[in-house]
């Protein structure tokens, strides 16, 4: 891959994050940008069903929230026992002091 091309997508993900709000969203959503523009000037071959898939993910990255706060509200009560928040700084400042007083 050219330096050229890599600061090209670079931007693209980085303009995604400033206007969606949230870069781990921007990222996919250039994700799919880049697969679909591949798809459409013949450089990436989709069968029916991958171009099926790609498009519902589009649809699913825009109907997300564009501020992460909401995404992590949104997403908490089904998967917020799958990662440690604290390890990504997402862990509220009353919930890290309770575990300090608590010992854990």
């Amino acid at each position: 891959m050219s330096s050229q091309t890599l600061q090209s997508r670079t931007q693209t993900i980085s303009s995604l994050a400033s206007r969606r709000g949230d870069r781990a969203v921007a990222a996919g959503v250039a994700a799919v940008e880049i697969l679909d523009r591949g798809r459409r000037e013949g450089r990436l071959s989709l069968g029916r069903k991958e171009a099926q898939w790609l498009e519902r993910i589009r649809d699913e990255l825009e109907a997300l929230p564009s501020d992460w706060r909401d995404l992590q509200v949104r997403l908490e009560p089904e998967y917020g026992c799958l990662y440690d928040k604290a390890s990504y700084g997402l862990a509220r400042k009353d919930s890290q002091a309770g575990k300090q007083e608590s010992g854990r």
